[in-house]
């Protein structure tokens, strides 16, 4: 989005303490990546909105759009001292009203003081606004979007029609992501169907030697493969999935879905966060609940046994993107809120 707004912005980037992949994938693509303030406060950095009003001053900026907690509360207090910035926070937590006490109070004081407040979907702007008690009209909803990936899956099948069907996540190992109910889930499908399926898993996290012998428990290490991190994972891995698979327990608008259905992935996820809305179910893919390891072989064997139906699925979910999910529709959309601000 950075990439596409900076065609009619000057757009900056700011960062407290590492700029990461992210930041470095920006730089390449000619974005300016700034660190905001030089020094480290000890125990004081309630006093980093300081760094953010010289850093704001210091490059005459007009707006500011933070996307989590922290970098909203600094720029709520740099409002309050600067009133013409104009101010955007985007919510990308997806399980309120389960959050932390503390982050609920804060969240719920610093932004009375923004000007715009987004959500990435309607079920989450729908529990934030039970959450904070707000108004119908305090908060809007701008869909994620996504660069398209390319992929030809179908062609991958033909080449090789009888090997095993490769099932794929891209997941952080964490609790949220739900990846024993996932391995459960491929316990059933090979006790069903021996060795018709193959499992990759990408991502790194504090679960990783839990989930690992939790493999080993199962018999499933020759089955399940996890990879780690793998860096661009949505490209250099994706692709080549046949089925694309999300166990998670909780989502605001997944990315990696959209990602997903722009490389023609069909889909098994789990009904959470707008994963319902994107995913068109018995059309883009299949929709299941969370913590339903059951329901989720089901799902699988059904798009396991059906290349027909993968085929289907994968061309629709790339169709349903492009209409609704790009991320030149998302920036369309935030650069219509961005002039609307500051013509006010």
């Amino acid at each position: 989005m950075c990439e596409l707004l900076g065609e009619k912005y000057e757009v900056i980037c700011g960062y407290y303490k590492e700029c990461g992949d992210r930041g470095e994938a920006l730089k390449e693509k000619g974005i300016k990546v700034v660190k905001i303030k030089n020094a480290e406060r000890k125990n004081r950095n309630y006093l980093n909105f300081l760094d953010l009003r010289k850093f704001v001053k210091e490059h005459n900026i007009d707006l500011i759009h933070a996307h989590d907690i922290h970098s909203m509360m600094n720029a709520s207090q740099v409002k309050l001292l600067m009133p013409s910035v104009k101010v955007v926070y985007t919510f990308h937590f997806g399980n309120y009203p389960n959050i932390d006490k503390k982050i609920y109070y804060f969240e719920k004081l610093f932004t009375k003081f923004i000007d715009v407040l987004i959500a990435v979907g309607t079920k989450q702007a729908n529990a934030i606004r039970d959450t904070y008690k707000y108004p119908a009209d305090r908060l809007q909803v701008i869909y994620n979007g996504v660069h398209a990936l390319d992929s030809q899956p179908a062609k991958v099948e033909q080449q090789d029609p009888d090997r095993p069907i490769l099932f794929g996540s891209l997941s952080t190992l964490i609790e949220q992501k739900g990846i024993p109910v996932l391995i459960d889930a491929v316990e059933i499908l090979e006790k069903r169907h021996p060795g018709r399926s193959k499992f990759i898993i990408a991502g790194d996290g504090y679960m990783m030697d839990e989930l690992l012998q939790l493999c080993e428990q199962k018999n499933l290490s020759e089955i399940i493969e996890f990879t780690g991190w793998v860096r661009d994972a949505n490209v250099n891995l994706l692709p080549k999935f046949d089925v694309f698979v999300q166990s998670s327990k909780w989502e605001a608008m997944s990315m990696v879905i959209l990602e997903a259905m722009s490389a023609g992935k069909p889909i098994v996820a789990t009904e959470v966060g707008e994963n319902g809305v994107v995913i068109e179910h018995d059309s883009c893919g299949l929709i299941v609940p969370p913590n339903q390891a059951e329901m989720l072989a089901d799902a699988m064997e059904r798009l396991l046994l059906d290349g027909e139906l993968r085929r289907t699925f994968g061309e629709n979910a790339k169709q349903r993107f492009a209409d609704n999910f790009t991320v030149q529709q998302m920036a369309d959309n935030y650069e219509k809120l961005y002039n609307s601000m500051m013509e006010s």
